[in-house]
């Protein structure tokens, strides 16, 4: 049975679900073919072996830092499930709509290249493909994203693999994710789940419709600093990546009154910021 989100789109066929993140996904979903907006590296590839799908579509990221945006390709492979990214600048990042009906296949791994997946392909079509899939996935239990916390100066930093991490007690935080700085399903009120300090992102290459940056004018109205790191510059999935090695990218008005700019290493900004939430 079609989800009513999936009831929007034309021709999806039986046995795939169309979701903007991998986090939107439940173990209930599993032997399903999981086409989602979700970044290609290893966490989305983590998350998707672990809920037991047969096959999954992610959106490459424009590569980036050591082909980050790609490695769940690896890590479904491993699994011996069936996988694909498409390309960044083929659909919008976080659109789990938009990949299914404009996405074109960018990578796939050997699992889906024997169903006949191939590279240049639709997202649509190849989709189609991978409902011959008979993987069942892992169900992997256990930690599928890193969460790291500490202090740099006055500032109390949650380091997250990902944004769907982000919980009440993050209020005061400097939050740096490893996640795209899309808005997921193109929605303002999923920017973020809940208020920080400051958030940091990956601005996933930036892609079609400049969609990989599009949640940091949406931050600007809730009152919230964020910027987004280069893709080429950190890895994206990797919190701890963003922070460690990311170079600033984009920023929102917010964080530019506290003296963000293109160019800085994230590090630098985060120990320059005011202690006072946005003094």
């Amino acid at each position: 049975m079609k989800t009513p989100r999936q009831e929007l789109l034309s021709s999806v066929p039986d046995g795939v679900l169309v979701a903007d993140s991998v986090t939107d996904i439940s173990a209930a979903s599993a032997g399903t073919v999981a086409v989602t907006g979700s970044h290609g590296a290893a966490a989305s590839g983590r998350f998707a072996v672990s809920i037991g799908v047969s096959a999954a579509v992610f959106n490459d990221a424009g590569g980036g830092f050591e082909s980050a945006g790609l490695r769940a390709l690896c890590e479904l492979e491993a699994a011996c499930v069936p996988a694909a990214v498409v390309a960044h600048t083929s659909a919008r990042i976080g659109d789990g709509r938009d990949t299914f009906e404009s996405g074109i296949v960018s990578a796939r791994n050997d699992a889906a290249k024997a169903l006949g997946v191939g590279v240049g392909m639709s997202c649509a079509s190849a989709a189609t493909l991978l409902t011959r899939s008979t993987a069942t996935g892992t169900k992997t239990a256990g930690a599928k994203f890193h969460d790291s916390r500490f202090s740099i100066g006055d500032h109390l930093v949650a380091t997250l693999d990902s944004a769907s991490q982000i919980e009440p007690s993050l209020l005061n935080h400097v939050v740096v994710t490893g996640s795209h700085g899309g808005l997921v399903g193109n929605s303002p009120t999923r920017a973020l789940k809940h208020p920080v300090r400051f958030a940091a992102f990956n601005d996933a290459g930036v892609g079609k419709e400049n969609a990989g940056i599009s949640r940091l004018s949406p931050l600007d109205d809730q009152g919230i600093s964020a910027v987004a790191v280069s893709s080429s510059s950190a890895e994206i999935g990797s919190g701890l990546s963003t922070l460690e090695q990311g170079i600033v990218s984009s920023v929102n008005e917010f964080a530019r009154a506290e003296g963000a700019v293109p160019g800085m290493a994230l590090i630098d900004l985060i120990e320059a910021l005011s202690a006072a939430p946005n003094a």
